[in-house]
């Protein structure tokens, strides 16, 4: 009623926004009955819409207390089977002992039933949406092999040759980028190995690097030294020049042999102080043998003469002793005191 009532309003509406259109020249050609039969059209579908939602709205709760009934009845339906199970189960004997099952072999049993119907739920799951996509996998490729409207068989075959074509250059540019690949490992192969070489020559270079400066050096202070040396030539050969600008010759024999013969004198004074310091050399060393020897001998006496003093006392001590012990034994010093 209500929606009967909405629709009429529109259409009363519609009207007079037409009534007051049509007052304007451009639009006097316009139908009136065409737009009433527009607007009741539309008004049939939106009250069609609402129905189908409402209809279907209906058949979803309708489903879902379907669905809902469908999970307590399997829920009752597995309940009744756990516990005929459960009942079984307690019945059970074994064959040779008779033995019944215990409560927690039952209770692991029930564990392991329900981790194994969760397992299955869970599996079942997997696979429905697995089919699922199975099928929306399917669907897409039938749609593939099916022609698109306006394409004949003969723009088929050439597609697929074209695809062909392209798979073969896909195919051949895979090969090229494997044997890029191959390359770059092979030159990442020899530049590590380069570096490796380039590391070691750099640690050759510089130990001989170090020793070339070692060596520097020796040769910075060997011409030092040969600097010196040809100063100290230069040196001796002036010297040498102006000795022998003022050196005399002696031709005299008798001056000649004067000067042999203090040679002579020199070279026996020389023997004589030689023989001299093996003398006294010799001397000193008996005589420090011998101040050794006496030295030993006085700490020998030294000693014998505290035994002997030790001894001395000792005796002293002991007749000390003896003079105040009697037959019954020693004197007590309380009689001493009281005489």
């Amino acid at each position: 009623m209500f929606c009967w009532l909405h629709c009429w309003l529109y259409i009363v509406i519609f009207r007079l926004l037409f009534v007051h259109l049509c007052k304007h020249p451009q639009y006097e050609v316009y139908d009136f009955h065409f737009g009433l039969q527009n607007l009741a059209k539309w008004l049939l579908l939106k009250e069609e819409l609402k129905q189908i939602r409402q209809h279907y709205r209906d058949e979803i709760d309708r489903q879902h207390d379907l669905l809902q009934k469908t999970q307590i009845e399997a829920r009752e339906a597995q309940e009744n089977f756990l516990s005929d199970l459960l009942k079984v189960a307690r019945e059970a004997q074994h064959s040779v002992s008779g033995q019944i099952l215990s409560e927690v072999v039952l209770n692991q049993l029930q564990e392991r039933n329900k981790h194994a119907t969760l397992e299955m739920e869970k599996c079942r799951i997997v696979q429905r949406q697995l089919l699922a996509h199975l099928h929306k996998l399917e669907q897409a490729r039938k749609k593939k092999d099916q022609l698109p409207e306006g394409l004949h068989l003969v723009d088929y075959e050439q597609l697929k040759m074209e695809n062909e074509s392209l798979a073969e250059k896909i195919h051949a540019k895979n090969e090229e980028i494997v044997i890029m690949r191959k390359k770059r490992t092979s030159t990442v192969h020899a530049l590590s190995h380069v570096r490796e070489k380039l590391q070691f020559v750099e640690k050759d270079t510089k130990i001989v690097s170090d020793r070339l400066d070692e060596v520097e050096k020796g040769l910075h202070q060997g011409r030092i030294d040969l600097h010196n040396l040809k100063s100290r030539c230069e040196h001796i050969s002036q010297k040498k020049s102006r000795l022998q600008k003022s050196m005399v010759n002696i031709s005299d024999p008798l001056l000649l042999d004067d000067l042999e013969n203090l040679k002579d004198d020199a070279e026996a004074t020389e023997e004589i102080i030689l023989d001299l310091r093996q003398r006294y050399d010799a001397i000193h060393k008996d005589l420090k043998t011998k101040t050794k020897y006496v030295n030993s001998k006085k700490k020998a006496q030294l000693k014998t003469s505290a035994a002997a003093a030790a001894e001395a006392d000792g005796d002293t001590d002991s007749t000390v002793t003896n003079k105040h012990k009697l037959r019954w034994g020693e004197e007590r010093s309380v009689g001493r005191k009281l005489r």
